[in-house]
């Protein structure tokens, strides 16, 4: 019995098996010699994968990985956030900070004019952010020292 032989391909994203998608190639009638099959709807860019790496991959993609073509190397990452998701995360987040510093704007905390300000200076900065493109914490301002 022949060996199972799976593949990938970068271009679809997914696995493709010759028991279920057909051999790639098959014997000529009438010279004997391997040619192409036909009937085979692997994709050209499909990679042979073994065994073992077929069940990594596959598990990792079961988790939620993306399987990508690096150079000669088939790898498991974390799958890039679109823009929509990086904005709706930083947006969530900045409202949360706003939301925990909205009592330093009521007339009646307990805050310096100095800390107030202060307080403001850093609420306006997290509206000034740019939500729509990943943030590294670097840009995040800092809330107010000792105010807290």
């Amino acid at each position: 019995m022949a060996k199972l032989k799976r593949f990938f391909s970068p271009s679809a994203g997914a696995f493709y098996s010759e028991a279920v998608h057909g051999p790639r190639q098959i014997r000529d009638p009438e010279g004997g010699k391997l040619i192409a099959n036909p009937a085979c709807t692997i994709p050209a860019d499909a990679v042979r994968v073994t065994d073992s790496q077929f069940e990594q991959l596959f598990a990792a993609q079961a988790e939620g990985k993306q399987i990508t073509w690096t150079g000669s190397r088939l790898r498991a990452v974390d799958p890039k956030p679109d823009g929509a998701q990086v904005e709706a995360a930083n947006r969530t987040r900045r409202n949360k900070l706003l939301l925990a510093s909205d009592w330093t704007q009521l007339p009646d905390a307990p805050l310096s004019p100095e800390q107030r300000a202060a307080w403001s200076t850093y609420r306006q900065q997290l509206r000034d952010l740019k939500l729509a493109q990943p943030l590294p914490e670097s840009a995040w301002p800092k809330a107010p020292e000792g105010t807290h």
